[in-house]
């Protein structure tokens, strides 16, 4: 008899959303949202976060209406985001 096959699947991802905001924004504009996964078997898992589906080149961008808002990121803050367990 085969052994069952270790395998994650995500089971949730909630959009990430920063609200419009007037002007430039001079500060951080911190969101908090939620990305799940199930793991059979006690396997190791890892979900990164890459510079977008709107990069351009290694700048991360995100798209507004009719626009691009660049990202970068500060000493406090890093790009990309990696979790694992």
């Amino acid at each position: 008899m085969r052994s069952p096959q270790p395998q994650c699947r995500l089971t949730t991802a909630i959009d990430l959303d920063f609200r419009s905001a007037p002007g430039l924004l001079t500060a951080n504009r911190d969101q908090v949202s939620t990305i799940s996964t199930t793991c059979t078997y006690r396997t190791a898992w890892q979900v990164g976060l890459n510079n977008g589906r709107h990069a351009s080149g290694s700048t991360r961008r995100m798209a507004g209406v009719g626009s691009y808002a660049v990202s970068t990121a500060s000493s406090t803050r890093t790009t990309p985001a990696v979790c694992a367990g």
